[in-house]
């Protein structure tokens, strides 16, 4: 874009109706009118994806930086790649449309080295990451932005620094920390927001997809179909849920807990993850339709590899037929070996084989999906958004047999009660992040690492997923 160096400027002001200068370019709802003019030290945009959040971020910042001369601020994505793929080139274009309606650029020059952009009237905005907040501690600021803050590894600690940056004395009572973000349930910023709602220092505004005037009625339903009911509630209503504490807040006993006796003329799929304090293996057996049921389980406890070695092949033995999948954690290649040795010739082998397929939070999503899968198109619920939902049945249950003791404080659980307790890993203050629980010594992680690799790898076994890849494979990779 290009500048105005050599232009005539005075020290006169200038008076600029923003509305009327970027009306033409988007039809602003009135809760983007509400965040332009709101003088809130703390403010807040909760919507759902593609309801402007990003683009009434990056004009709020814009708006700032113009009127407080002098006075530093800070545009701030989770990463860098966040920061060149979306928040620079939405502010760019902000500062484009305010050249055609006001005639010159609002910024004097941008050093793409240090990613500064430089204004006319002595201030400057810095775009930053917040992937990891303590770098932010040494710059000064009159006014930030944080993008998709609660999306954030930590999102409520990652905003005090920032407002601990909130120092310069030159904007006066001008200071402004705001944020946009989709909710992630009440925790992280937006429950800090839920809490500080009786203050006049915190203030928060609401937006939904449908209030995107460019968005087509059938974009939005493709999108509605790719969602369950309750993510269709956070992701595209922008809805506060209830904290996600548990990952797997889809799994309900009444609903997943099926009545089941091993059927030998069913296929059945073997997962196995390794290990010496404590090992696991699942059978899932597969309906015609692809439903999955989480038919028997194996859970060891302070074991070695040539005891468990033993204990899973006579387990193996002891089932009327043999799985035609076997999947089994590929860090212990020995073991992997073992099982591949053994079992080849009878049903295939295999283990993660990429970065991709290893991921823990693709796989869990994936569980996710399985537990409460999106609307079929065409869903009584998604053309008529008051007409009661009726929710798709399951296609991941879990046999009653299975055994469950809640009130277990030691060793490895057993699938029902790892869907039941698996969480979130805690930051180095307590607070939960966006990261599943990784711990070697989570009670929880062996066995559902077990049903997640056995998923991840099955996905496009049509014989496996009712005579079709896993549906999740396709949504996966339109939302990649």
């Amino acid at each position: 874009m290009p500048t105005v160096d050599d232009a005539p400027f005075s020290d006169q002001s200038v008076r600029v109706d923003f509305v009327e200068a970027f009306w033409p370019t988007h039809k602003l709802a009135k809760q983007v009118l509400y965040v332009l003019g709101s003088t809130a030290p703390f403010q807040l945009y909760i919507g759902g994806i593609r309801s402007g959040k990003t683009w009434a971020l990056t004009l709020k910042e814009l708006m700032l930086c113009i009127t407080h001369p002098g006075v530093n601020g800070m545009l701030a994505g989770r990463t860098g790649r966040d920061n060149a793929t979306t928040l620079i080139p939405q502010f760019m274009d902000h500062c484009d449309t305010w050249r055609r309606a006001v005639g010159y650029t609002p910024y004097r020059r941008y050093h793409r080295g240090d990613k500064r952009v430089e204004f006319w009237n002595g201030s400057s905005l810095y775009f930053r990451p917040y992937d990891q907040p303590d770098k932010l501690r040494g710059i000064t600021l009159g006014h930030a932005g944080l993008d998709e803050i609660d999306y954030g590894s930590q999102p409520a600690y990652t905003w005090d620094v920032v407002a601990g940056r909130m120092s310069d004395a030159r904007v006066g009572k001008g200071k402004c920390l705001h944020g946009a973000t989709t909710p992630n349930g009440l925790r992280g910023v937006a429950g800090k927001f839920v809490r500080m709602q009786d203050s006049k220092a915190f203030i928060a505004f609401h937006t939904t997809i449908y209030d995107n005037p460019f968005l087509t009625s059938s974009f939005i339903e493709d999108l509605r179909m790719s969602y369950s009911p309750r993510a269709w509630e956070q992701e595209g209503l922008g809805k506060i849920l209830r904290p996600r504490d548990v990952i797997f807040t889809e799994y309900s006993e009444a609903r997943h807990l099926v009545d089941w006796t091993w059927r030998r003329d069913l296929p059945w799929v073997l997962g196995v993850d390794w290990g010496t304090s404590a090992a696991a293996a699942v059978a899932i057996q597969v309906l015609p339709d692809g439903t999955w049921v989480i038919a028997d389980e194996l859970v060891v406890q302070d074991t070695s590899y040539v005891r468990f070695r033993a204990v899973l092949a006579a387990w193996i033995e002891s089932k009327p037929n043999r799985p035609v999948l076997a999947v089994s954690d590929r860090a212990v290649k020995s073991e992997k070996l073992w099982l591949a040795a053994k079992y080849a010739h009878q049903c295939e082998v295999t283990s993660c084989k990429t970065k991709r397929d290893q991921s823990l939070i693709r796989g869990i999503e994936m569980l996710r999906f399985m537990l409460d899968p999106p609307f079929e198109r065409g869903h009584p619920f998604l053309v008529d958004p008051d007409a009661p939902p009726e929710r798709p049945r399951p296609k991941l249950l879990v046999s009653s047999s299975l055994a469950s003791n809640p009130t277990q404080s030691e060793g490895p659980l057993g699938t029902r009660d790892a869907l039941n307790t698996y969480t979130y890993r805690r930051g180095p203050f307590g607070e939960l992040t966006n990261d599943p629980s990784d711990a070697p010594d989570d009670p929880a992680k062996h066995i559902l690492d077990t049903i997640r690799m056995a998923a991840v790898m099955s996905a496009w076994r049509s014989e496996l997923h009712g005579g079709q890849p896993s549906r999740f494979v396709w949504e996966d990779r339109r939302a990649a």
